[in-house]
């Protein structure tokens, strides 16, 4: 995910927040379908991302920032499933 020098955070909408609902979908990270549907970053997808934060030991932000563990971690699951 090209984030192009800015966060993902409560209230955007846009491919960008699709992509992370798919990143998340394949970590197993449930978003809600009204969000997903909306590409929306809302509550729903803020608390799958501090979900994975805390669970990778990361601060428990909720905002992917442009350095985010989000894509290696898909990018390990892809290697790993192939």
């Amino acid at each position: 995910m090209n984030l192009q020098g800015r966060d993902l955070r409560i209230g955007l909408i846009g491919d960008d927040v699709r992509l992370l609902h798919t990143e998340l979908a394949q970590l197993g990270l449930a978003v809600p379908d009204a969000e997903r549907l909306r590409a929306f970053f809302g509550p729903g997808t803020c608390d799958a991302v501090a979900n994975f934060q805390k669970a990778h030991g990361f601060a428990t932000t909720g905002i992917v920032d442009t350095a985010t563990a989000i894509n290696r971690a898909v990018d390990a699951y892809v290697c790993i499933s192939d």
